[in-house]
């Protein structure tokens, strides 16, 4: 509130930023606004169609489950791969494969973790990569399990590629899909919401179409 300290506009990339610049950092809401982050978007190319399953040799009958981001538990993907583990294992939902793209601190722990809990034949770290895009395309489901985000650039990447996407209803993510319409919300670290999800997606191609299709256009 002392202008010397203070700067003229606070500009957030979604209105949860803008509330917390109100709310957290106590500024005026006449010096705040929010404009949403954006992407350049996806052109989906018929040829890419198959492509993760050639790059990955992944069988056309399997499900393809995919997340992109920074390997850090902050980004959830152990809450990710215990979902998984619930899916394959309790859920006798043989037909998935999951996978995750990025590097990060906790990488080795996460490969670690998928051996121990029996899955390392259905899930595939894929590392850093430079075809994010065609794999995102070739997918079936998108997953995102952050535990705080202020308006995801990765969750536009998916909507984008037509993805079914499944994200937990916190931070901005609400401002992005419409539950029902262009993506599943579910319970923040809820496993069984977040299983449910998946589960109807893999189950209902027509439903997977229907998110992608909306999710895209509102891209």
């Amino acid at each position: 509130r002392i202008g010397v300290f203070s700067c003229t506009h606070y500009v957030g990339v979604s209105q949860f930023v803008y509330n917390r610049f109100i709310k957290n950092g106590c500024v005026s809401s006449d010096k705040c606004s929010y404009v949403y982050n954006g992407i350049d978007p996806i052109t989906i190319k018929r040829k890419y169609a198959k492509y993760a399953r050639e790059v990955f040799d992944i069988p056309e009958n399997e499900i393809i489950v995919i997340t992109t981001g920074r390997a850090t538990y902050y980004k959830g993907i152990d809450f990710i791969i215990h979902c998984m583990a619930k899916i394959i294992h309790d859920k006798k939902c043989k037909n998935v494969r999951f996978i995750h793209c990025g590097d990060g601190p906790d990488l080795a722990e996460f490969k670690e973790m998928a051996r121990d809990l029996g899955i390392e034949n259905h899930v595939i770290f894929g590392g850093k990569r430079n075809d994010v895009e065609q794999l995102l395309q070739s997918s079936d489901i998108a997953v995102h399990a952050s535990k705080g985000e202020a308006f995801s650039l990765s969750i536009l990447e998916y909507m984008s590629a037509g993805l079914a996407t499944v994200v937990p209803d916190h931070c901005a993510n609400g401002e992005a899909i419409r539950n029902g319409y262009d993506g599943i919300l579910y319970h923040p670290r809820d496993s069984e919401d977040f299983i449910n999800a998946v589960l109807k997606l893999a189950s209902d191609p027509h439903m997977r179409t229907y998110l992608g299709e909306n999710a895209s256009r509102t891209i």
